[in-house]
């Protein structure tokens, strides 16, 4: 949360728009050769899949100085019920702790964090360049209650966010009978909310996120009859709207970016 600083340049959304060209450009040459056999093998599994997954969090605000970094443990279900006709459900839930690190602030140590995402894909698994449709929404609480090392109260912090995703099934990596899968999703809204009211005589504000984008890769891996896979998640959301909260005026969530590694077994 900030009440300075300046909106995203259009030079960064330009860099944006670039990457997503690019992806489109050079995703044909990650699609497997033999692209019937690759349809048979995404297109053969339904019902109900489970993996867990451990893993670290980072996130920046390069405009204040702030960080987050810590470990996370979760799991996820897919569900492919036949009602949907080859489209599918997936949930996702992530638990961690978080340290907390601020240029202007000092630090505080073990917050408590939570994720989760449920999304809805329409249609089948496809080998073919163009991408599965999605829909997700996406939670995320931190808790940054308490004092800070220099005696700052903080607070909590919850977002939402409503996504427009493309899912692309790439050739298998490795022994692993499961294709690599890459995701790419648009913001179409977000909220913010911010308890500022838990860290002195404020009023607590929701801003809205208007901008932003989502890349994920998860690479299959096999070993002594084990299953799973290596992933890596990237956001980003730009300068969110105006709104005002008592004494501070008008204030704003600055720019920010997050990135998870994490390593899934299948069950």
């Amino acid at each position: 949360m900030d009440n300075t600083g300046s909106r995203l340049s259009p030079s960064v959304m330009a860099a944006v728009t670039m990457m997503f060209r690019l992806i489109l450009v050079l995703l044909p040459c990650l699609v497997a050769p033999d692209l019937q056999a690759q349809e048979r093998e995404v297109n053969r599994g339904s019902g109900l899949s489970l993996s867990l997954h451990a893993g670290w969090h980072t996130y920046r605000e390069p405009a204040l100085g702030m960080r987050l970094d810590g470990p996370l443990v979760g799991g996820r279900i897919q569900w492919a019920p036949a009602q949907l006709q080859g489209g599918a459900v997936d949930f996702e839930a992530e638990w961690g702790t978080v340290d907390y690190r601020s240029r202007d602030s000092g630090f505080m140590n073990g917050s408590p964090r939570l994720r989760t995402s449920t999304a809805l894909f329409i249609g089948p698994p496809n080998a073919s360049i163009w991408p599965r449709p999605g829909l997700a929404l996406t939670t995320e609480w931190t808790d940054l209650r308490g004092l800070t090392s220099s005696g700052s109260p903080g607070y909590e912090r919850f977002n939402r966010s409503l996504w427009l995703l493309g899912q692309w099934h790439v050739a298998p990596l490795s022994r692993s009978d499961r294709p690599a899968t890459f995701q790419a999703g648009v913001l179409l809204a977000g909220w913010h909310d911010s308890y500022l009211s838990q860290a002195g005589d404020y009023t607590d504000v929701t801003n809205h996120q208007r901008r932003g984008f989502a890349l994920a890769l998860d690479a299959p891996w096999a070993f002594e009859g084990w299953q799973g896979s290596l992933g890596l998640r990237v956001q980003r959301y730009a300068d969110s709207d105006l709104q005002l909260s008592r004494r501070l005026g008008l204030v704003f969530e600055p720019a920010n970016r997050s990135v998870d590694v994490r390593l899934s077994v299948y069950y």
